[in-house]
Order: structure tokens, then C-alpha cells, then sequence
């Protein structure tokens, strides 16, 4: 991102907007950023809650991961290019997009005739969902010095604290006494008034004319090699009727691809995925621990619904608020990091640390089993999050603290991306193994002469919405011990690949954090420049 001349106080280039700097200008900013933080939120927490009534309404319990990873790849693909147009358009008109492609993939999703068409539903969201993820962090460095941001840092976790404390109960509630599909309708509502509130109130922000054009050949080639990889390591296991010679060619062709990818990147000027970047160790560690935590705990926390409402029993709005003090945990335990690091100047030792309590958190899920109390699985959560407070926030630090300061702005980009692309492949393993798992062991568990219900259970096509209790007495222990036996040891997987973060993470070399950071002014020819220093650590 290029910041602007308010960031320097120094005199605006006339290549950029101008920016109102009043506290009434800056109050409107904040409120269009957390309202469009909270929408994002919103709609993750109702559709994270809810996916396992909405799997028994359409019949497709093993599309469940591909309803979640169709809605990671579209943002992960889509963030770098919002960042990019960002800079050159201004923030407002991207903001305007993005809003209204998520308004449009929930009135989608709300009239889905079936798993293909919420999947699709969902990738459309997702475009608009990346755009929120690169242009709130931007626009407030439009708007705010350098010195003061450490003051709005409440912004972030007070919209996921209230995305917590409200998607649950909207959505659940929905979903068990209406309908899921209103679920959506209150999303594409909620997103039309952050739409209203942007067009009123929040300036454009910075732009500058770029003298190159749009890396559209370097998104495209994106797109293709992380679809060809969340694909490869999952059709294994979802669809081995594909064989392995269709496996092989799709291998083929994301290798292309990402070949492709870094030849392309490497010749253009204004990169959208900045390969040279990963020359700096620093760098290359920390995004690399953000891959492996958040594949880990996205996979957890997405699947861990189907436990609490098919196990344990629970409305999809109870099971959404056993999620919520996981979110204030995250909250709090975020909120005192990022005073410590200020206080003592020393952030090495949080993700080590974080990423052991995130796994503790996820090998406790791993023993779940159908008598499970529901406090084990708030505070195993609760853990998970704790741990997790320690990672985040310290990566995108590192980063900054690290890159040179022309290129800070495609920097955190691409850690966005590489971060949302181990989410969507988590998901995808996840989802592959456990509608394998499921498939077999029902199959093999329930008796021969089941009922046409039981025997669509056994399929993995349908789980019963009212949990166990809609099960057949007579099938109704076997079928507990199968799901619990399933879902457990996938939840349980996480935990090592958070050890192995957690080693990445030590040998990330300490540095001295920069008091200030000096801020390159805008210019016409700004691009994106072969900036010094990347062949260091």
C-alpha cells in the first residue's frame, strides 16, 4: 500500500486524495472498517454454526468442506488484487465491490437449490469477503499516523467480540426455528448497510497512477496452482473414483502453474505476489508458521459444530456460544501481547509459546469421545485461542519490522495470502478425511438391515438434525462412538502440526523493533520497486 502525505505530515503529492482528517472523519473511517470487519465475522460465525443443519437439509454433509474452501480460495486469490487496485483506485470504490459481491453470494446462498449452487454461493462471497481482508488494515493507515495506530487497536477484536456474541444467536436461532436460508438473508441485509454507511462517509483514500499494469497474469496463475494443490491433497480422498491418473494430471498441472507463478513474478514490476521477499529468512519463517497454525486450527474450529450438534446434541445457537468465549479469550489474551511486546521491545518468544498452548488445546480436543462435558470442549477451544493470540499479531510485526519499507504494503499481502491458502487447504484435508472416515465406518458399524435413514446416515450424505437423539435407540451408541471416533483423531492431527510451527518459530531471528518506521511519499511512478536488502535475514 502507498501511504499517503498524512502519514508524514508532510506536504500531499498530486498524485493522491486527499484525506479528511478530522475526529469526525476519522470516527466515520472507523466505523466503516469495524462495520465491515464485523460483517465478515458475522457471516463466518452464522455459516461456521450452521453448516451442519444446512448438510441435512440438502443432503451433502461430505460437501461441507468444499462450501468452506471454495469461500478460503476465492479470498485468498481475490486479497492481493484488492490490495493492489487499492493503491491506484482508492479504497472506496473497492470497498463498494467487495460489499456488494458479498451481498450478492448470500442472496445466493439463500435460495441454493443444492451443494453445487451454495458452493458457488460461497466462492462469490469469498471475492467479496478478500477485498474487506486487504482494504481495512490500508485504510486506516490512510487516516492514521504511524504513532497513533497502537490506539485503534481495539478496532479488530471488538468487531470479532460482537461478531461472536451476535452470529450465534442469529444464526442459530435461524437455523433451528426458521429457516438456514434467512441466515444469509440477514447477511446480504447487514451488508447493505455497511454499503450505505461507505458511499456516505468513507473518503477514497490514497491513490496513485501506477506506470504498470495490473498483474492479472500472476492472480490468474495464483489461482490455478492453489485450486490444483487444495484439489490434489484432497480427491484421494473424497472422490478415489477419479483414479489416479486424473490426480496426477491436476498435479501437473499446479506445478505448471506455480512455476509459472514465480517466473511471471519475478519479471513483471508491480508483482502481485512478490516472490523476492521470500530471500529474507525472517520473513519466509513467520509465513510459514502462519501457514501451518492457521491450516491447524481453521480445520479444527470449522469441523468442531459437528461435534457439539450431532454428538452432543446441541442447537446450531448453542453450539455457536460455546464458540464465543474462544473469540473473548483471543480478544483479551491479544489486547495483553501486544502490550507486552510494547513494554519490553520483544516478541521471539509469543508464537513458540503460543503455538505449544495451541496445540495442548487441540491433542485435549482429540479426546473427545460422546461423553464429553461441554466445559472440556469451551476450554479446550479457549486454549487453542489463547495460543493463537500469541502467533498472529507477532507475524504481521515481524513482517514489518523485517521488509523494506517500500515493498511493507505487498509484504503483508502475501503473508495474507500464504496464511489464507493453509486455512483453505486445512479445511480441504479435513473435510476429505473425515467424509472418508465417516462413509467406512458407518457402513461397517451399522446393522446390515438399517432403515433407509439410517442407511443415508451410514452414507455421509445426512447427519440427523436433532443429534443423536434422532437415531434409533437400537443404533444410537454405535453411531456416537463412529462420529467421535472419527473426528477425534482428525482434531487431534492439528496438534503436531502446531509443534512443528512451533519449532519453525524458534528460528526466527530476534531483532530490534523500529521505533518509528520512515514512510515512502507517493508517486506517480510508485510500482513496485526493487527495493535493497531483500538477501538478508
Amino acid at each position: 500500500m502507498a501511504p499517503t502525505a498524512a502519514d508524514e505530515g508532510s506536504e500531499a503529492d498530486p498524485g493522491a486524495e486527499q484525506v479528511p482528517n478530522g475526529a469526525g472523519s476519522l470516527a466515520w473511517v472507523l466505523a466503516c472498517v469495524g462495520g465491515g470487519m464485523f460483517l465478515v465475522g458475522l457471516d463466518s460465525i452464522m455459516v461456521t454454526t450452521s453448516l451442519p443443519t444446512i448438510a441435512t437439509e440438502l443432503g451433502a454433509v461430505n460437501s461441507i468442506a468444499w462450501v468452506l474452501a471454495a469461500n478460503l480460495l476465492a479470498a485468498t486469490v481475490a486479497t492481493p488484487l484488492y490490495g493492489k487496485l487499492g493503491d491506484r483506485w482508492g479504497r472506496r470504490p473497492l470497498y463498494v465491490l467487495a460489499c456488494s459481491l458479498l451481498a450478492f453470494g448470500s442472496a445466493l446462498a439463500a435460495f441454493a437449490w443444492g451443494p453445487d449452487t451454495l458452493i458457488i454461493a460461497r466462492a462469490v462471497s469469498g471475492l467479496g469477503i478478500g477485498g474487506f481482508m486487504a482494504l481495512g488494515s490500508a485504510q486506516l493507515a490512510d487516516v492514521i499516523a504511524p504513532r497513533d495506530r497502537g490506539r485503534y487497536a481495539w478496532l479488530f477484536p471488538t468487531a470479532a467480540i460482537s461478531a461472536a456474541l451476535v452470529g450465534p444467536v442469529v444464526g442459530g436461532a435461524l437455523a433451528d426455528s426458521a429457516s438456514w436460508r434467512w441466515m444469509f438473508a440477514v447477511t446480504a441485509g447487514t451488508a447493505g448497510g455497511v454499503l450505505v454507511l461507505i458511499l456516505a462517509r468513507l473518503p477514497s483514500g490514497a491513490r496513485a497512477p501506477a506506470a504498470e499494469p495490473v498483474d492479472v497474469a500472476g492472480v490468474l496463475l495464483l489461482g490455478v496452482a492453489i485450486t490444483a494443490m487444495v484439489l490434489v491433497t484432497t480427491l484421494p480422498r473424497s472422490a478415489p473414483q477419479l483414479g489416479g491418473a486424473a490426480v496426477a494430471a491436476l498435479a501437473a498441472v499446479g506445478v505448471a502453474a506455480a512455476v509459472g507463478l514465480v517466473l511471471v513474478e519475478l519479471r513483471v514490476a508491480d508483482p502481485v505476489l512478490p516472490v523476492r521477499l521470500f530471500r529474507l529468512r525472517a520473513f519466509t519463517l513467520v509465513v510459514l508458521v502462519g501457514f501451518l497454525t492457521n491450516g491447524a486450527v481453521q480445520a479444527v474450529s470449522s469441523y468442531l459444530p459437528l461435534y457439539t450438534q450431532v454428538v452432543q446434541g446441541l442447537s446450531a445457537a448453542q453450539s455457536g456460544l460455546v464458540m464465543a468465549p474462544a473469540v473473548l479469550v483471543m480478544a483479551g489474551a491479544t489486547v495483553l501481547v501486544g502490550r507486552l511486546i510494547t513494554r519490553t521491545g520483544r516478541y521471539r518468544g509469543f508464537p513458540i509459546v503460543g503455538c505449544v498452548v495451541a496445540a495442548a488445546g487441540t491433542a485435549l480436543l482429540g479426546r473427545l469421545d460422546a461423553q464429553t462435558p461441554v466445559w472440556q470442549v469451551v476450554v479446550s477451544m479457549a486454549l487453542v485461542s489463547a495460543g493463537m493470540a500469541g502467533i498472529g499479531q507477532v507475524i504481521g510485526i515481524v513482517v514489518q519490522n523485517t521488509v523494506p519499507q517500500p515493498i511493507i504494503g505487498a509484504a503483508t499481502a502475501t503473508t495474507s495470502v500464504v496464511r489464507q491458502t493453509g486455512s483453505s487447504l486445512g479445511v480441504a484435508l479435513l473435510g476429505a478425511s473425515f467424509g472418508a472416515g465417516l462413509a467406512a465406518a458407518l457402513s461397517a458399524r451399522l446393522p446390515s438391515g438399517a432403515s433407509a435413514f439410517e442407511r443415508a446416515f451410514a452414507d455421509g450424505r445426512r447427519l440427523p438434525a436433532g443429534g443423536l437423539s434422532a437415531v434409533p435407540p437400537e443404533v444410537r451408541a454405535d453411531a456416537a462412538q463412529v462420529l467421535s471416533d472419527v473426528l477425534a483423531p482428525l482434531f487431534a492431527w492439528s496438534a503436531p502440526v502446531l509443534l512443528a510451527a512451533a519449532v519453525v518459530a524458534a528460528f526466527v531471528p530476534a531483532r530490534p523493533l523500529r521505533a518509528a518506521r520512515p514512510v515512502r511519499p507517493v508517486r506517480p511512478d510508485h510500482g513496485a520497486p526493487r527495493a535493497p536488502g531483500l538477501t538478508g535475514t
